[in-house]
C-alpha cells in the first residue's frame, strides 16, 4: 500500500529545502534537452548534442559544433541565456553548503566522525599546550574539543570542536563510544580546588557511564579530592598541586634536580613514552633491556608495566621480560620497537 499523502507533503517539504539539488535536476534536464534538440535539428549524434550543449551552456564554446538551423541557433541562445545561470547556482549553492558545514564545525554543533581519538573536556590556560604535544606525537591522533566556548579555541585539521557541557547529546557529537582516551580539564571559573575537582569528578563519572571502555585521564587540583576518584571511575590522575609540590621539594634537597623533570615535562627534548615491549626482548632481564634500549631505540629504560599490573619505575635488575608488556622509556622521539 502506497503511503498516504501527508508523507509526501512531508517529503515535498524536506527535499525544498534542499536548492542546489533542485538547480542541479533542472541544469541536467536543460542540458539534455537542448542536446536532443541540437542532435536532431543538426543531423548529429547524441554524445556530439551533449557535448556542444554543456559547452554553450557555460559560454566556453570551443566552436568544433555549431548549429546552422534558424531553431538550433535559438536553442544555442536560451542555453547561454539560461545554462550560465543554473551553473552559477550551483557554484554558489557549492560554496554555501561549504562554507555552512565550516562554520556548524567551528561553533561545536556537527557532529564529528572521528575513531580511536582523544576527547579534551573542558578548556583552561593548560588546553594549548596539551592539545600541540598531542598532536606532535607520532601516533597523529585526532582530537575533540568538548567545551562550553563559543568557538573551537584550537584551530588545526585534526582538532574537532563541540559546543557545551558534557552530557549525552554533546558526547554523542564528539563520537564519544569511539573514542580512546578522555581527558577531563580542571574548570578555574571555580574558584575553589575542592569544588572544582568535585565538577571534574562528577564529569568523569558521566563519562565512564556513557563509554565504559573509554580510559579517562584528570586534572585535579586539590588532594583531598584523591580520596573520591575511585568512585568517579577515573583511570588516571594528576594533580597540579602535588606536581608542583613535590619539584619545589625536590628543588630543596637536591639542587637543580628540578631542572631535568621539567625538561621531561615540558615540550622540547627528551621525552617519556610508554611502548609495547619489543618481542624480541621477550624473556631477557631488564639488566639487558638497558643496553637494548640504547643500542635499538636510543632510549633510556626506566621501567617496565607489567599485564594487569601497575608501571614499576626502576624494577630488580633481574626483572625478566614478559609478553605483552609495556616499558616506559625516555628519548627524543617515540621509539619504533622492531618485531621480531
Amino acid at each position: 500500500m502506497l503511503l498516504n499523502w501527508k508523507h509526501w507533503v512531508r517529503v515535498w517539504g524536506r527535499l525544498r529545502r534542499f536548492s542546489i539539488l533542485w538547480i542541479s535536476l533542472l541544469t541536467l534536464a536543460l542540458v539534455l534537452l537542448g542536446a536532443v534538440i541540437f542532435s536532431r535539428l543538426e543531423g548529429k549524434t547524441l554524445e556530439e548534442g551533449i557535448w556542444w550543449a554543456i559547452v554553450t551552456s557555460t559560454t566556453v564554446g570551443y566552436g568544433d559544433f555549431y548549429p546552422v538551423t534558424l531553431g538550433g541557433r535559438a536553442v544555442g541562445v536560451l542555453l547561454m541565456m539560461v545554462g550560465i545561470g543554473l551553473f552559477g547556482g550551483i557554484t554558489a549553492g557549492v560554496a554555501t553548503w561549504i562554507i555552512d558545514y565550516r562554520s556548524k564545525l567551528d561553533r561545536g554543533i556537527k557532529k564529528l566522525k572521528y575513531e580511536e581519538h582523544i576527547l579534551v573536556c573542558g578548556w583552561n590556560e593548560n588546553g594549548e599546550e596539551l592539545v600541540e604535544i598531542i598532536l606532535a606525537d607520532r601516533y597523529e591522533r585526532q582530537i575533540a574539543i568538548l567545551a562550553d566556548l563559543p568557538e573551537n579555541p584550537f584551530r588545526h585539521g585534526r582538532v574537532g570542536f563541540v559546543r557545551g557541557e558534557v552530557d549525552e547529546q554533546t558526547l554523542e557529537l564528539t563520537n564519544a563510544r569511539e573514542a580512546k582516551t578522555a581527558l577531563i580539564l580542571g574548570d578555574l571559573q571555580i574558584k575553589d580546588p575542592y569544588g572544582r575537582d568535585a565538577k571534574t569528578l562528577m564529569v568523569s563519572l558521566m563519562i565512564k557511564d556513557y563509554q565504559p571502555e573509554i580510559y579517562t585521564c584528570l586534572q585535579l587540583f586539590d588532594t583531598r579530592s584523591l580520596r573520591h576518584v575511585q568512585v568517579s571511575r577515573a583511570d588516571e590522575v594528576v594533580v597540579v598541586g602535588s606536581v608542583a609540590g613535590g619539584l619545589l621539594g625536590r628543588a630543596v634537597l637536591d639542587h637543580g634536580s628540578s631542572k631535568a623533570i621539567q625538561g621531561l615535562l615540558a615540550d622540547q627534548g627528551d621525552e617519556i613514552y610508554r611502548i609495547p615491549l619489543p618481542s624480541v626482548w621477550v624473556g631477557k632481564r631488564f639488566r639487558e633491556g638497558l643496553q637494548l634500549a640504547k643500542d635499538e631505540l636510543n632510549a633510556i629504560l626506566i621501567g617496565v608495566e607489567p599485564v594487569d599490573g601497575e608501571l614499576r619505575v626502576n624494577p630488580p635488575i633481574d626483572y625478566v621480560f614478559a609478553e605483552g608488556e609495556m616499558i616506559a622509556v625516555i628519548a627524543e622521539d617515540r621509539p619504533k620497537p622492531k618485531s621480531g
